[in-house]
């Protein structure tokens, strides 16, 4: 199913949401096509109903029979269709646009079941059950902080500030290793549990997934043959494969970009560019998209052109001065 979601009156962190919602959805085999509202006929509209612009836009689409999703303000829609802006998180955001859509097609079985894992990435069952695919293609994990075990070995990974934790070092090298294993356990954080940190080691999440999935990445599943682009600068710290990332990061300014055309333009090797982009994507920075989009400024997110990163990038004569 393809659906046109409008938004309106969203600050930016929102608008992110809203979009990484939009891109959850694709689990349920529904491709929602995200943009600003325009006046044009839509599947769904998301509004800030404590702005008068978004008030002006959900009465709109009111009167269209549009289905609304409101955050904030008190607009009376039955609850499903309303969220609080603190609790708008992107599960809740795409679990309410299902219900909408459900409730706008009949019974939730008038929709399209959710996919398979395998369908949603086309690969083996072994192959995706990997810790690294699990947290770049479930929805559920998108955006959300997490104690991550696997062998009795934890850590917090921590999109939301872009840290990942852990007791000691060696917790944290043990578990970057093993980002390419099965048997992982996730489970979110909550504030209880927040108020004991695991540990005093902490270093970049980009990094932390970066260097995992090097490590994995003869066995990493071909990443989908979609176009993707940067939503932010990666923080890649002093990785080791900082060169090679550093080149599929140049051709991502450009734009769009499908894997194909990354190894073509960066003259990195097809596992290394899968390696880059499953770990752009496990944290939260990769955007996938249908088609191509036009040139784009390069991100600007994480201080893009200050640090050792940038410096890098300078020195091979990856990124201009």
């Amino acid at each position: 199913m393809e659906i046109e979601l409008r938004y309106a009156a969203l600050d930016d962190a929102v608008e992110q949401r809203v979009r990484f919602a939009a891109q959850a959805l694709a689990a349920h085999r529904i491709r929602a096509q995200a943009s600003s509202w325009d006046g044009t006929q839509a599947d769904v509209v998301v509004v800030n109903a404590d702005d008068g612009y978004g008030r002006h836009v959900m009465e709109i689409a009111r009167r269209r029979g549009t289905p609304v999703l409101a955050l904030g303000g008190d607009p009376g829609l039955e609850p499903e269709a309303a969220l609080r802006p603190e609790t708008a998180t992107v599960s809740a955001i795409a679990k309410s646009l299902r219900e909408l859509l459900s409730r706008r097609n009949g019974p939730a079985s008038a929709l399209p079941p959710p996919a398979t894992t395998e369908e949603f990435l086309g690969h083996s069952p072994v192959e995706k059950a990997c810790a690294l695919t699990r947290l770049a293609t479930d929805p559920q994990w998108a955006n959300v902080d997490l104690e991550a075990t696997f062998q009795g070995t934890t850590v917090w990974l921590l999109p939301r500030s872009g840290r990942v934790l852990s007791a000691n070092v060696g917790a944290q090298l043990h578990a970057r290793a093993m980002l390419g294993q099965d048997g992982w356990s996730f489970a979110p954080l909550g504030e209880h549990r927040r108020a004991n940190p695991i540990g005093p080691a902490a270093a970049s999440l980009d990094a932390f997934y970066m260097q995992g999935a090097w490590t994995v990445r003869s066995t990493l599943p071909s990443f989908p043959a979609a176009s993707a682009s940067l939503r932010e600068w990666p923080d890649l710290g002093g990785a080791a494969e900082i060169v090679d990332a550093l080149k599929v990061v140049k051709v991502l300014q450009r734009g769009g970009a499908s894997p194909a055309r990354i190894r073509d333009e960066s003259g990195v090797g097809e596992a290394e560019v899968s390696a880059c982009l499953w770990a752009f994507s496990a944290s939260g920075i990769l955007e996938r998209r249908v088609t191509a989009p036009s040139k784009a400024e390069p991100p600007q997110g994480r201080s893009a052109r200050s640090g050792l990163f940038a410096r890098l990038a300078v020195h091979f004569g990856l990124l201009r001065h």
